[in-house]
């Protein structure tokens, strides 16, 4: 799989994406706990979640400007705009009384920037890699966010109890801009004549009609279609696992910021686990096979929240992660190899956007039920979803096999 950093264009891409990677983790680490620590509330890291997660449902511009203009400007352009917020929010909480307020605006802008950031790379990806590369590819990529979220969630957790937080912001600050260096140094090995470069035109806000061009496209695919609720319903039930994290570790674990960085190395090497393994499973197992092993170690969430033990809890989610990390490096790979390059960007916006929509949503809905049940009932009610949903793909999956092999024998006959 390393072979492929060979390319010269996706080592840049790679390493660049690595190093922000490593300072967002530090960054969300830090900025949870440091939240916890000063409200004690279980509800501010929800709403600071939901600050993470509306921007989602945005995607779909995203997609559309990278259809539209230069991919690799779009996501510079991204980094910038994300080193200016972040140096903004370190000067204000270092220089100003705590105030949630400007930390959930400020935080909202930095995640527009991700989910501005997140199509263009998807979709650059074809671009610099060739097709037989793109599995290889995708599990280095899948893997560049959670090697950073495990050495982001060891060494911050060591630093936050020796650096004010606002140290760990500022090193958030570095890696954008080893990040804006990296992306300049890409050059396209396949050019598109028809893209613009990235400016600023009237018309960048009226592609309202490209975006549905692109949900059409996306629809026509009735696997994807069916696939979708299941997928909705996974990101809708998983906030309280990606924002409750500090609260469980204080109020259920009693295990502090060990037990909050513990669990996201867990979370994170699960996941990298499953994204680099999936060249080699891949290529021993056939295509339906690796699904079914993806979904059977996914099942395991449902052991979560029955118990106070943090080591069950952390295996729990290694386990769930891993799953989530071969589902998704090979969903990408097939719309990436299946999916028009014209439309490539547009799927993947509108994509992220129509399963983004869950966190906000799933935001809300546990803020508003952390007012009427404990903690523990939260993870019971989410772990169970998780595994309904689980076993919905697994069903859907052998119907559509079932009923595409029906029809091969009718045509056959």
């Amino acid at each position: 799989m390393l072979k492929i950093l060979k390319n010269k264009n996706f080592k840049y891409l790679f390493i660049g994406l690595l190093t922000s990677h490593i300072g967002n983790s530090l960054f969300i680490l830090s900025l949870f706990w440091y939240v916890q620590s000063k409200t004690g509330e279980p509800k501010y890291l929800v709403w600071l979640g939901l600050m993470t997660t509306i921007p989602i449902v945005f995607g779909f511009f995203g997609g559309v400007l990278s259809d539209k203009y230069d991919r690799r400007n779009i996501m510079m352009f991204a980094d910038g705009f994300r080193l200016v917020l972040v140096i903004i929010l370190t000067l204000l909480i270092t220089f100003s009384e705590f105030d949630f307020s400007y930390i959930a605006i400020i935080y909202l802008l930095i995640n527009l920037g991700n989910f501005i950031f997140i199509p263009a790379c998807n979709a650059i990806i074809p671009d610099i890699v060739e097709e037989d590369n793109l599995f290889a590819a995708n599990g280095l990529v899948q893997s560049t966010g959670q090697i950073s979220t495990i050495l982001g969630a060891l060494v911050g957790g060591i630093l936050l109890t020796l650096v004010d937080t606002n140290i760990l912001f500022l090193v958030n600050a570095l890696t954008f801009l080893v990040s804006l260096v990296c992306l300049s140094l890409i050059k396209k090995q396949k050019e598109d004549t028809s893209k613009d470069p990235l400016s600023v035109k009237s018309g960048v806000f009226n592609h309202y009609k490209d975006f549905v061009e692109g949900l059409k496209y996306m629809f026509s695919y009735n696997v994807l279609k069916g696939l979708l609720p299941g997928i909705f319903v996974i990101n809708l039930f998983f906030v309280p696992f990606f924002t409750l994290g500090p609260a469980w570790s204080v109020e259920i674990l009693n295990k502090g910021s060990f037990g909050y960085a513990a669990m996201e190395v867990f979370i994170a090497l699960g996941v990298l686990t499953g994204s680099l393994a999936t060249k080699y499973i891949d290529k021993h197992l056939l295509l339906n096979k690796s699904i079914v092993l993806s979904l059977l170690l996914m099942l395991n969430i449902i052991y979560f929240p029955l118990t106070s033990n943090l080591y069950i809890n952390i295996l729990s989610l290694f386990m769930f992660n891993m799953g989530l990390g071969i589902w998704n490096t090979l969903l990408f790979s097939l719309l990436q190899i299946h999916v028009s390059e014209k439309f490539r960007g547009r799927v993947f916006g509108s994509l992220f956007s129509i399963v983004g929509f869950a966190f906000p949503l799933g935001a809300a809905m546990f803020g508003v039920l952390l007012d009427f049940i404990d903690l523990r009932q939260i993870f019971i009610l989410s772990s169970s979803f998780l595994f309904i949903s689980v076993v919905y793909i697994g069903l859907f999956l052998n119907y559509s096999n079932k009923k595409v092999k029906s029809n091969q024998n009718a045509i056959e006959v």
